[in-house]
Formats: structure tokens, sequence, C-alpha cells
């Protein structure tokens, strides 16, 4: 099933940050689509290849971010 979520990440603070993030996360198999901006991202996944926790890891992994979803559903 395809989701659209939307995450909030601080720590970000220019393009090389928007750019890490956004590699970090279309590399991971079931990411349909992604955009960065600086505090937040809009993903499209496929719920049945990856899950919120692949998708926290990846940006964490990305650099010294923190990242949490935003409580509402993206529209």
């Amino acid at each position: 099933m395809t989701v659209r979520m939307r995450l909030r990440i601080t720590g970000m603070h220019c393009d090389h940050c928007i750019k890490s993030i956004e590699s970090a996360l279309a590399t991971l198999h079931g990411v349909e689509s992604c955009a960065v901006l600086l505090g937040e991202a809009d993903v499209t996944i496929d719920e049945s290849t990856v899950g919120k926790k692949e998708l926290l890891a990846a940006v964490r992994g990305a650099g010294v971010f923190d990242v949490s979803f935003f409580s509402s559903p993206a529209s």
C-alpha cells in the first residue's frame, strides 16, 4: 500500500544537508518519492517494503539530524 508521510527534521543547515537526506531516503527500497526542504521531508513509500523505522534510520544515518513524524498525515 502506498502511503505519504511527512517527517520533521532538525539540525539541517544547508543544501548539502538536504541532498544528504534525499540521497539516503532515495536509496531505500520501497521509497517511491521524496522531497526534502529545510526542516521537513515528504516521502511516499510502499508500506509493504519499507517502514517508519527504516526512514528514521536513513535520515539519522545521513548526518547529525533529529527526525520524527508530524502527528497528522500529509494531505
